[in-house]
């Protein structure tokens, strides 16, 4: 029997569009579920359920659209070993076989008990993948070794499956030593290929990301502090009523007293590290759902969503208290706090804002380092 007609730029164009679908889905995902989170977060304690969901979804789409050699209508492949080889460089080894598990699950129920012989080769392939990429140094290099030595793997093992169990032979005609041949050449040429597109297409949008990410960092936090900015601030705090329906809010308006003495004296480079020294002290002594934000000069505001004014004042005393308590260069530095809290949220942001600035400035006239309170029932 002779070797099959094969129509290279037939093959080529179905594999284009295999491609085109997992491209696709990649950039759509990645949108929903921020594929920067899957780099490199096999390192961490615990599965990645992100980085696991999302290469489930290729590898599904990987087998619902399989690839069709031209003029052979029985022939076809997918590309399942692309996605599982480049998930062990995404989300680590065991992730991968949580990918690889689910994977086999899946074939079984869309094609018969008779594939859990699959699962013969496909643990092999994962940790063969992950050591392979993992010990050499080039990343081109490592996903094109890996992608050879588990699409050999993956030959012998089907050659096997077909010889001893019929059942395979309609999928992919193995027995006869051409059609063998031919799938060898298709998967050589189409699995290196494709594992280098999708890990392309996986980097670009991780890159795009990261630089988005960047850029919205820096619109949102102060450049001297890392603290939120005046803008972030009153966007977040604008939400605290609809997060936190029906319940105690408080505001907190702190100001470094007499710190233009203090620039004056010492300089201003001085004084921007007493910012940032008292920046790092808010943001230690608030709980983690606390707003903490750089509002402007030497002015801070803390949004505290769900406390009541009895709380805002422990919490306004142990940061005024941690201040004075703090050295510094040159002297002593306190603050002085003005609390604005109401028993609900039902109130405008201004409001609350312009009641904690009344409550400063009482504090300031007070003889400063001091905290005052306005409470509105």
């Amino acid at each position: 029997m002779g070797l099959p007609a094969f129509d290279v730029l037939g093959f080529l164009l179905e594999l284009f569009k295999g491609f085109c679908v997992l491209y696709t889905v990649t950039n759509l995902a990645a949108q929903h579920y921020r594929t920067k989170l899957l780099v490199l977060l096999h390192e961490s304690s615990g599965p990645n359920h992100v980085g696991i969901m999302f290469f489930l979804v290729l590898s599904g789409l990987a087998m619902i659209f399989p690839i069709q050699l031209p003029y052979l209508d029985v022939f076809f492949f997918d590309l399942r070993l692309s996605v599982i080889i480049l998930s062990t460089l995404y989300i680590g080894v065991a992730d991968s076989f949580i990918v690889a598990t689910a994977t086999l699950v899946f074939r079984m129920l869309k094609g018969g008990l008779d594939w859990i012989w699959w699962a013969a080769g496909i643990y092999v392939y994962v940790a063969s993948a992950y050591l392979i990429i993992k010990n050499i140094r080039s990343r081109n290099l490592g996903l094109f070794a890996a992608s050879v030595v588990i699409t050999a793997l993956h030959l012998g093992l089907l050659a096997i499956l077909s010889a001893y169990h019929p059942g395979f032979n309609f999928v992919s005609p193995f027995v006869a030593a051409d059609n063998f041949l031919l799938l060898a050449m298709t998967l050589l040429m189409s699995i290196p290929l494709s594992v280098h597109m999708l890990d392309l297409s996986l980097s670009r949008i991780l890159a795009f990301q990261n630089q988005y990410s960047e850029l919205q960092y820096k619109a949102d936090t102060d450049g001297l502090t890392g603290l939120l900015n005046r803008r972030r601030f009153q966007e977040l705090f604008s939400q605290l009523p609809a997060l936190y329906p029906g319940k105690p809010l408080s505001v907190l308006m702190i100001d470094v007293d007499e710190f233009k003495k203090y620039n004056d004296t010492f300089g201003h480079p001085q004084g921007d590290v007493v910012l940032r020294r008292l920046a790092a002290l808010l943001a230690n002594n608030v709980r983690e759902s606390d707003i903490v934000t750089r509002y402007g000069g030497e002015e801070f505001i803390i949004g505290l969503p769900n406390t009541a004014a009895q709380e805002a004042v422990r919490i306004a005393e142990t940061i005024r208290g941690a201040i004075e308590n703090t050295p510094f260069y040159g002297r002593q530095i306190t603050v002085s706090i003005g609390i604005m809290s109401c028993t609900t949220s039902d109130i405008s942001m201004e409001t609350m804002i312009a009641g904690a600035d009344t409550q400063l400035y009482r504090a300031k006239k007070a003889g400063r380092n001091q905290v005052c309170l306005e409470f509105v029932i």
